[in-house]
């Protein structure tokens, strides 16, 4: 079974036995009815916050996944990668998406 059929599995079971609801429609935004499967972790933060190198659950696009803490309300974002390091802030999530890729790199 490819990912992508374990994880619409996965939220149908979610929606009947959990009632979770599915979103109306497919969108980039927020995703707060669906779990990752997957993904890199690039950085957490001390509050609790966590960003990821990951794939959109509907449209398989490599993007960075934000997890906020739960008591931020946990709903989980998703950023196109370009638009993430285009933002200007040199945060440390930025700085380890950027530590990353270099590893991908050999010397």
């Amino acid at each position: 079974m490819k990912a992508t059929e374990l994880f619409k599995a996965h939220a149908e079971r979610a929606h009947r036995v959990h009632g979770v609801q599915k979103p109306e429609r497919e969108t980039f935004g927020p995703c707060s009815n669906y779990i990752e499967m997957s993904g890199r972790l690039i950085y957490k933060s001390s509050n609790g916050d966590s960003w990821f190198l990951a794939r959109h659950p509907s449209s398989n696009t490599p993007m960075i996944k934000h997890q906020p803490n739960p008591s931020s309300g946990g709903l989980v974002s998703y950023i196109e990668v370009g638009r993430f390091l285009r933002q200007g802030a040199l945060g440390p999530e930025r700085q380890g998406l950027l530590k990353l890729i270099n590893s991908l790199i050999s010397d």
